[in-house]
């Protein structure tokens, strides 16, 4: 979770409409950022400016290490908003493995999570953490035609 100091305040989905809508109908928007929606409400929410503002790329990350762990029906309903809601608008879906494991329910190989993520819908994943080696640190980056490269690098010492 959030950790024992942090408190996530849920905001009402037609508050966040309401602003959204705002901010696209007087600003010129190049792209939409989507974190943690917290609730399937808000989610929805979220797909439904997405849906009305087709032509601006979204980013989107779950966010899923805000939730609490101890409630497995609280987690799979997010998973399934972002998945049904988000992820098959987003134009590129930044994810830890963790997070592409749970939302795409493969744990075959990295090869495989990706591939169920890109079906979704999504055009680009970008997936965290996928390194084989404690002192390397890798993200790989996924499209229809499968990978598209690996970014490696050395993990900074843990004091860091």
């Amino acid at each position: 979770g959030a950790g024992p100091d942090a408190d996530i305040a849920p905001t009402a989905p037609g508050i966040i409409i309401e602003q959204a809508r705002s901010v696209l109908e007087h600003m010129d928007v190049t792209a939409i950022s989507v974190g943690f929606t917290g609730s399937r409400q808000t989610a929805e929410a979220i797909h439904s400016i997405i849906n009305d503002w087709p032509g601006i790329p979204v980013v989107s990350h779950p966010g899923l290490c805000f939730l609490n762990d101890d409630d497995d029906e609280e987690h799979n309903e997010l998973i399934n908003a972002y998945s049904n809601l988000i992820l098959s608008q987003s134009t590129v879906a930044s994810l830890s493995l963790f997070e592409a494991r749970a939302i795409s329910h493969e744990t075959d190989t990295l090869e495989t999570t990706a591939h169920s993520i890109i079906s979704s819908g999504c055009d680009t994943a970008i997936i965290t953490g996928t390194g084989q080696h404690n002192q390397a640190f890798q993200n790989s980056v996924f499209n229809a035609k499968g990978l598209v490269k690996h970014f490696r690098w050395e993990q900074e010492p843990a004091n860091c």
